[in-house]
Formats: C-alpha cells, sequence, structure tokens
C-alpha cells in the first residue's frame, strides 16, 4: 500500500476548490447571472399632432396652406406619414388633401389634421374684404329750394365687387346749402352747390348738389287796368309768386309794351301814355308772364 502525506491531501482539497469555483463560475456565467444589460428603450409612438397655418386670418376669396409635424411620448419629432386633412366649418373654409385651404365665408374654422385616433387643429379666421371705393348716385343733382333728392352710396372691393352690409356715414360740406340724413336724403336750405359725402371704413364717395331757388309760377301785375291822360304816366309793379302763392322776392322781372306808340315802359314798370289808344304791358320773370291793359 502506498501512504498519502498530509501535504498530498492539502493539495488535493485545494485542487477541488479550484474546480468548484470554476464550475460555480461557468454556472453563473451560462446563467447570466455575471451581468445587466439594463431597461429596454420604448418604442417611439405618435402622441400628438400640431397644425401650422400659413396665416391664421385671411379676407375672403384668399387661400392658407396648412402643415402638420407629428410629436412621441416623449414630446420629440416624429413622421406621421398621409394627413387626413378636414375643416371644422365647411361653410367657412374648405381644404384639399394637400392642406390647401380655400375661404368659403366669412366666420372662424378648425383646420384639423388627423392620422389615426390621433388629431390636431389650428383656427383659421376669415375676414370680409375691405371697402376700396365708395361710389354715390346720383354724382350730380340739381335740387329746389326745399325739396329733397335721395342718394345712395355702393361700397366695393379692390375688384369693383359690391360689398353689402357695410357701415356708410353721410355729411354735407355746407349744412347752410343743403343738410343730409343718415341715409343719403339730402334737403335743399338755401341756393347754392355743395358737396355730399359717403364714408365707409376710410373709403369716400361725393356726389355735387346744385340748389336752386324755387321757380316763379305766376307774376301779378297791378293795376291789371289803366286809363292814362296822353302824355301822363302810370306806375306798375309785378310781383312773382310760387306754385303755392307765396311771394318769391329778389327774382328779375322785364317789362315790354305790346305797342309802344301808344304807351311805353321802363324797366320799372312806369308806363308813359305816348299816343291815344290801348296797349298790353307786360312783366315776365324766369318766363313765366304777367299782363296788365293800359288805356
Amino acid at each position: 500500500m502506498i501512504g498519502i502525506s498530509p501535504a498530498m491531501h492539502a493539495g488535493a482539497r485545494t485542487l477541488r476548490a479550484r474546480v468548484l469555483r470554476a464550475a460555480c463560475l461557468g454556472v453563473l456565467v451560462s446563467c447570466g447571472g455575471g451581468g445587466d444589460s439594463g431597461p429596454t428603450t420604448p418604442k417611439p409612438v405618435l402622441t400628438s399632432i400640431t397644425v401650422s397655418l400659413s396665416s391664421s386670418s385671411v379676407i375672403l376669396g384668399a387661400t392658407a396652406s396648412a402643415t402638420a409635424a407629428g410629436f412621441d411620448q416623449n414630446n420629440a419629432s416624429i413622421g406621421i406619414g398621409s394627413v387626413s386633412w378636414t375643416t371644422g366649418t365647411p361653410s367657412v373654409a374648405s381644404i384639399t388633401s394637400a392642406g390647401q385651404v380655400s375661404t368659403v365665408g366669412v366666420g372662424s374654422s378648425a383646420i384639423v389634421a388627423t392620422v389615426g385616433t390621433i388629431q390636431g387643429s389650428a383656427t383659421l379666421t376669415v375676414t370680409p374684404p375691405p371697402v376700396a371705393t365708395v361710389s354715390v348716385t346720383p354724382a350730380t343733382a340739381t335740387v329746389i329750394v326745399g325739396q329733397t333728392q335721395q342718394l345712395a352710396a355702393a361700397t366695393l372691393d379692390a375688384a369693383g365687387s359690391a360689398l353689402t352690409g357695410r357701415a356708410i356715414t353721410w355729411s354735407s360740406a355746407d349744412t347752410a346749402k343743403a343738410t343730409v340724413s343718415n341715409t343719403g336724403l339730402v334737403t335743399a336750405v338755401a341756393v347754392g352747390t355743395v358737396g355730399i359725402v359717403a364714408a365707409s371704413e376710410g373709403k369716400q364717395g361725393s356726389a355735387t348738389i346744385t340748389v336752386n331757388p324755387i321757380p316763379v309760377a305766376t307774376v301779378n301785375v297791378t293795376p291789371a287796368t289803366a286809363t292814362i291822360s296822353l302824355g301822363g304816366t302810370q306806375q306798375f309793379t309785378a310781383a312773382t309768386l310760387s306754385s303755392t302763392g307765396a311771394a318769391l322776392t329778389g327774382r328779375a322781372v322785364t317789362w315790354s309794351s305790346s305797342d309802344p306808340s301808344k304807351a311805353s315802359v321802363n324797366a320799372s314798370g312806369l308806363v308813359t301814355a305816348v299816343a291815344v289808344g290801348a296797349a298790353t304791358i307786360t312783366a315776365a320773370s324766369e318766363g313765366i308772364p304777367g299782363t296788365a291793359t293800359v288805356t
């Protein structure tokens, strides 16, 4: 029998310990217990959409463009692919599949981008086109003192198209000659010429009003008849009257005789008997005659 020394027993124990440690290390490595790769990063997913407009407020008839940008759960930009476009108020705006917006009516509308179940929107405001021109009709008018003339004002855009529902203010350049109501009704006050202005959104149009005096309707000559001795004189007077019989002052009167060889008349209506006989004395104003008979 071969004897085993204590030193040999110690070496064997050391060898077994090394083998055991190596085996355990192998088990730990194979089971993944020797290291940690850390948590898995979540895949980015679309969580929100932002819509941008080339202009958030446009005039009716103008266009705009819309674009959409996507963001993930970390608020980082992310591609969104195809977008479905709609408008919240089709009576105000319409939009193409490419995001081109056309205005239809005045008001506000949401411009909506949809990708799957995710939506984003922006608000578009459509305003009416501004007034570019104010046109007043008639452009000229003649009105008799005390009478009226209705004017009308049209508001137009830059293309000359009529704009409805716009506020208009009226004014007279000389209210001593003519006044105007807030509806454009002109009242003639005194003889002369005056401008009437219609204004809307800072633009103006005007008309020229000529105010004429009340016309003469009748000329009354007094006395209506007269007998004058040869060589004598008779003063006649003429009254100019309106159609209502009201006296009109300051009107020019011209005098004439039907037979100056029997009776002559001067510019002030003084008749002189020239020869025996009868004559008609006429006073005329604004084309209206009045007569008297002199013997």
